[in-house]
């Protein structure tokens, strides 16, 4: 970690220790999430955190505001700042100290949470002068806490020199016992963005948590999730929208000889189907389907980061959010990182137009990637629906349909192909088939990968191969047992 280069603020500091009594903002080593008052977007996180060490000084993260600017190319833009906290926090028996500027052109917030009641100290003068005031001392409740609770208040000097609030933002509030239980945008003092209010905290465990990479990955062996995965095609100038519902089933799990990659296995049984102009009218069926994910885990630090944190460079940042979980409320929470911000000018960042689409979160204990944009196995959705877990937990509603019934029915040993080998045109029948429809085949390449779907007319219809490299490929019914070999010239 870099020095602090304000030697002011360690000779202030310097030997001091506090004892457990005493009034302090941040326990070392305790994670706190408070909710934060601002709307929330792709980019604002509806929690911000904040986590310090034993050092007496802590850096913390930037962040950002919203700004509101007609001149602006879209009316408002995203503004590089501080955490909530200030850029460094730095703790002692007298005073704590924020630093809301930077490390070239600090500007300080003073705190005294061991002040005496009544007492008043200049905390700042940015962008003007703001006094603190230690308000009272009251017994109260936070997320089922009984603690004694300082209100420390915010004011600046009215013409008669009388005290008057800052904002409506009310009193900061620190409980004896637990810490900031009740803050404000300390950089934004003047501006009244709202309160913070205490939403969680690790020791003692109370309230929400901020999840790390571990905490989204606990999926065991067994645990059963129901996918719904959605896309649009475009074919000759029609569309038709994809759907496949999947049953996925966790079948292995391991990581590499490194560490470095963790790798999901799911058999799964699958239903697919489309609908609109373009369709083709099938509903097929899969069952025995294997998908490997796999997890390059220094690809995923952003997990580890508090909410309301920076990724990226400053020409094209991203930011941590974290949300309750809307699906499955008893397993907890979800993580995105946004999309990547550019530049605007020196203080502001925004976004292009084809951006603001949502990016794919992870889900506290259920992995991921899910949401939109996931493009994962060419679909563009990839909605999570039901959960069962071996443990007893479960949500959603699972699909109910049933595996083996062909749209339409064909059974397997009816099928023929010729010529064999075969150079361009592939004739495939059904010579017992009684009726007159479409059937589904896939092409598999002798590497087993699924190469394409054909839609095929029963009883005789044709496959085009003529842009295939010779080889030996295999067809098959979606979920069917057999393959028939097809040798390319």
């Amino acid at each position: 970690m870099k020095k602090l280069t304000n030697t002011f603020v360690f000779a202030l500091l310097a030997g001091c220790a506090l004892a457990q009594g005493d009034y302090q903002l941040f326990r070392p080593d305790v994670q706190y999430l408070y909710a934060n008052p601002l709307p929330h977007d792709d980019y604002v996180s509806p929690l911000l955190g904040i986590r310090v060490g034993e050092e007496p000084c802590a850096y913390t993260y930037e962040s950002i505001l919203p700004v509101y600017d007609e001149e602006l190319p879209l009316g408002f833009c995203y503004r590089p700042v501080p955490a909530f906290v200030g850029r460094y926090v730095c703790q002692g028996d007298e005073l704590t100290r924020l630093n809301i500027g930077t490390e070239a052109a600090p500007q300080y917030v003073d705190l005294r949470p061991n002040a005496a009641t009544g007492e008043v100290w200049l905390a700042t003068d940015a962008p003007y002068s703001i006094y603190g005031r230690a308000d009272s001392v009251r017994w109260e409740n936070t997320l089922g806490l009984w603690d004694s609770v300082k209100y420390i208040g915010l004011y600046a000097l009215d013409s008669a020199e009388e005290l008057v609030p800052v904002s409506a933002d009310g009193p900061i509030k620190i409980s004896k016992q637990y810490g900031l239980v009740r803050g404000v945008y300390f950089h934004a003092l003047a501006e009244g963005l709202g309160a913070l209010e205490l939403e969680g905290m690790s020791n003692p465990e109370v309230g929400l948590q901020n999840p790390d990479r571990n905490a989204f990955f606990q999926l065991q062996v067994g645990d059963t999730l129901h996918i719904r995965h959605y896309n649009t095609v475009f074919t000759n100038g029609t569309w038709a929208h994809v759907t496949r519902q999947e049953r996925a089933v966790l079948d292995e799990q391991w990581w590499d000889a490194g560490g470095a990659m963790l790798y999901y296995v799911f058999r799964s049984e699958r239903r697919t189907s489309s609908e609109g102009p373009g369709s083709d009218g099938l509903v097929t069926y899969e069952t025995g389907v294997l998908d490997t994910f796999i997890y390059d885990w220094e690809s995923l630090a952003y997990l580890d980061m508090q909410p309301g944190s920076r990724v990226g460079n400053d020409d094209y940042p991203a930011f941590v959010s974290l949300g309750q979980d809307p699906f499955c409320a008893p397993i907890g929470f979800a993580k995105i990182m946004s999309e990547y911000l550019f530049r605007y000018n020196e203080e502001c960042w925004g976004f292009g137009i084809d951006s603001g689409n949502a990016m794919p979160y992870y889900l506290s204990g259920l992995a991921g990637p899910y949401h939109v944009e996931v493009g994962f196995d060419g679909y563009r959705i990839r909605e999570l629906l039901y959960v069962g877990l071996l443990n007893g937990t479960s949500c959603g509603t699972p699909f109910d349909f049933i595996v083996g019934v062909q749209s339409p029915q064909v059974a397997e040993e009816e099928l023929s192909l010729w010529p064999q080998p075969v150079r361009d045109v592939l004739h495939v029948g059904w010579p017992e088939a009684a009726t007159t429809a479409t059937q589904s085949l896939e092409l598999w390449s002798s590497q087993g990968q699924l190469l394409s779907r054909h839609p095929v007319t029963v009883p005789a219809g044709t496959i085009d191969l003529s842009g295939l490299p010779a080889g030996t490929y295999w067809l098959r019914l979606p979920g069917g047992q057999r393959a028939w070999a097809v040798v390319k010239l």
